[in-house]
């Protein structure tokens, strides 16, 4: 009994809300017209369309699609704050006790799980790269 109280008061104490709330990472999924292209993530090749995964919160990559005879297509994914779970329930927590929610404020950016993805669903439209076909005289 006393073990699992002490471990709900160290959870408590050493987690944000946010980071209680929402995973550190966020599935995202990345489609090309047409499939079948290469997924890169700042540089590492991850994948082929269609492609789902799970990327750390906050994180931010840049997406490269490249596909033979198409030519290749930049997306720098962004995110914004989760502002509800981080904000209101830390405050709840300092308001209530204060060392878990200062810990919380803390805990939270460091994990990143205050950060959620603004599209987590990347759709590309693949050019086709242009040929060089002699003029015609």
């Amino acid at each position: 009994m006393a073990i699992t109280l002490a471990a709900c008061v160290a959870s408590t104490c050493f987690s944000g809300c946010a980071s209680v709330v929402n995973s550190p990472k966020q599935t995202v999924s990345f489609n090309s017209t047409p499939s079948g292209a290469k997924v890169y993530l700042d540089g590492v090749q991850v994948g082929t369309t269609p492609y789902v995964c799970e990327i750390k919160r906050g994180r931010c990559p840049e997406v490269v699609f490249k596909k033979d005879g198409y030519v290749p297509e930049k997306h720098k994914m962004t995110d914004s704050l989760d502002a509800a779970p981080y904000f209101a329930g830390n405050l709840g927590l300092c308001l209530l006790w204060v060392v878990p929610g200062v810990i919380g404020f803390i805990t939270d950016p460091i994990t990143g799980a205050m950060w959620e993805y603004d599209f987590p669903n990347v759709n590309v439209h693949l050019t086709p790269e242009k040929t060089n076909v002699p003029a015609k005289k």
